[in-house]
């Protein structure tokens, strides 16, 4: 993950499903220092026939985040890629440069942070006593007042986060462990 923080954060909202093919076509038609993207990813425990594996799922399902110095002429040549519906933008036209709408960078942060290196939430080490919930490791460590709810038997927590200017709710994976297993 090639990540400017002097650039800004824009939402492509893309086809549900095309969010890797988009990724392939950004790095073709843009060069890093220019552009880079960012799909984030979670890790969930999925039971199917009475067997446990890992899926990795969208954290956004149908958006592709960008980072760059967006101009007209980046605009149009994102446009111009297939499966790209829109970018999200406010409609406003000042000196007639369109003002797109930016991601803010306290809504950005956390999800960068839990998503690590490789773009992917991963599970976390949580600790339950009580109705208290403490993490002892893992992405979500630092963000025990993001999570809302434990369900022990999926394996999951719910988190909640401000973004796009709405409120995100989404399940990510953790290991529950017993004080004993310290």
């Amino acid at each position: 993950m090639n990540m400017n923080m002097d650039m800004d954060w824009y939402a492509l909202f893309v086809k549900n499903g095309r969010e890797v093919l988009i990724a392939d076509l950004l790095n073709k038609r843009f060069c890093p220092n220019e552009l880079s993207f960012f799909i984030p990813k979670r890790r969930v425990p999925e039971k199917r026939e009475g067997r446990q594996f890992d899926t990795v799922k969208m954290l956004l399902p149908g958006y592709v985040l960008i980072n760059t110095n967006m101009t007209n002429e980046i605009y149009y040549k994102l446009k111009k890629i297939p499966h790209i519906f829109r970018m999200l933008n406010k409609h406003e036209t000042l000196n007639e440069e369109v003002h797109y709408y930016k991601i803010e960078r306290r809504e950005m942060e956390p999800i960068i942070q839990m998503s690590g290196g490789d773009g992917c939430i991963d599970y976390s080490d949580i600790k339950l006593s009580g109705t208290n919930i403490v993490v002892v490791n893992g992405p979500l460590k630092g963000m025990e007042s993001q999570i809302k709810k434990i369900d022990k038997h999926k394996k999951r927590a719910k988190l909640q986060l401000d973004f796009l200017g709405k409120r995100l709710q989404f399940d990510v994976g953790i290991n529950i462990i017993n004080p004993t297993q310290e």
